[in-house]
């Protein structure tokens, strides 16, 4: 990879970190149908766009083309699913990503409290912006009208995002490279004020009403808000989670991220990262012999969930499914286990069905049954 390319893929990180909010909303009203693409992808490498639409109709006719095309579209802002040709191609064909593989193995792993985190995880990755401003509003556990439901939402997404953008200028004083980045991030646009070429695009009423009363029906879903608008315990320990040290600022890129792209140590904002989320605040580490345990565990879901996890072009699975179940019974367990540490293990004592491999780009691996 060269510096050129390795910078790029730096920025899309920071980009992607600074505006965690899916921006339409058409097809949000229900998590399991977006899930569902990846049935359509189960068992082949891609497929063109339309015959997924066409599969999703069979399940339920009364659903328009337009809306489950929109259902695509989400299933993309989640990365469960890629374009496989040119954006230039008349005809898109999709295929399903290794996060989609690996959440899909997750469904089959005959542990649903581990698919609701897996799917929970996948979510706010992609939509923890909004998602917060939801949770907070509900915090205090008091009714409210809608009226001051989508002010609370306009309120605090605008001064998060002014925060966002003045560490932006402070963290890159050079104005070419700053642009750069600026020019991707979907909430600023473009102005006409030379001195100031990008603004924050204003919030509305009407728009978070559409964003906010899909999305709460995915908390509902996920566990973190009850059907009386009350935050569940689950919700209150995803929130204290997000909010850091000092309020939610963002989920960070992967640790290293804005370090190699110049940022200053002092300046960096990492209280949670990407590669550390998982919804709990500090936890004791895990002995050798409860890593061992866990171990034997691992390798149950890691066999249950391959033939779902497994790409189409090759008989291996990502380790995200492993690792995220890691992560996963951290919290259950009230215990940090290491990653690497539990893969080391598991790798060793079932050396005779299982094998890993390492990755041909990016930091995960893949494992295969034998």
């Amino acid at each position: 990879m060269s510096l050129a390319e390795d910078r790029t893929t730096l920025e899309k990180s920071l980009v992607r970190a600074l505006s965690r909010t899916i921006g339409y909303t058409t097809g949000a009203y229900d998590l399991d149908r977006i899930v569902s693409v990846l049935d359509a992808l189960k068992d082949k490498a891609s497929v063109y766009e339309p015959e997924i639409v066409d599969i999703l109709k069979q399940r339920d006719s009364e659903l328009t083309t337009s809306y489950l095309s929109s259902v695509l579209e989400f299933a993309s802002a989640f990365g469960l699913i890629q374009l496989s040709s040119g954006r230039d191609a008349r005809l898109q064909k999709v295929a399903a990503s290794e996060l989609g593989r690996s959440l899909n193995g997750a469904r089959h792993a005959r542990d649903k409290a581990f698919y609701d985190y897996f799917l929970a995880k996948v979510v706010f990755l992609a939509d923890a912006d909004s998602l917060v401003a939801i949770l907070l509003s509900f915090k205090d556990g008091k009714p409210k009208s809608l009226k001051d439901t989508y002010s609370e939402y306009i309120d605090f997404l605008q001064e998060l995002r002014t925060k966002r953008l003045d560490w932006l200028k402070q963290i890159m004083p050079e104005r070419v490279i700053r642009e750069r980045i600026e020019e991707r991030v979907p909430w600023l646009k473009k102005s006409k004020d030379r001195l100031e070429p990008f603004k924050i695009e204003k919030l509305t009423q009407n728009t978070a009403r559409h964003h906010t009363l899909p999305k709460r029906g995915w908390l509902k879903s996920l566990g973190m808000l009850s059907d009386e608008d009350a935050l569940t315990d689950v919700g209150q320990k995803v929130l204290q989670n997000l909010m850091g040290q000092s309020g939610y600022f963002w989920i960070a890129p992967r640790r290293g991220t804005q370090e190699r792209l110049g940022i200053p140590r002092t300046q960096i904002k990492e209280d949670v990262c990407e590669d550390d989320l998982i919804f709990a605040p500090d936890l004791p580490p895990a002995s050798a012999v409860e890593v061992q345990e866990m171990a034997e565990d691992l390798y149950n879901v890691m066999v249950r969930g391959f033939p779902h996890a497994k790409l189409i072009h090759a008989p291996q699975a990502s380790l995200i499914l492993p690792i995220e179940y890691i992560n996963f019974r951290s919290i259950e367990d009230g215990m940090r286990y290491s990653a690497e540490q539990v893969l080391r293990e598991v790798f060793q004592k079932n050396k005779s069905s299982l094998d890993r491999m390492s990755a041909f780009r990016g930091n995960v691996g893949f494992y295969r049954v034998k």
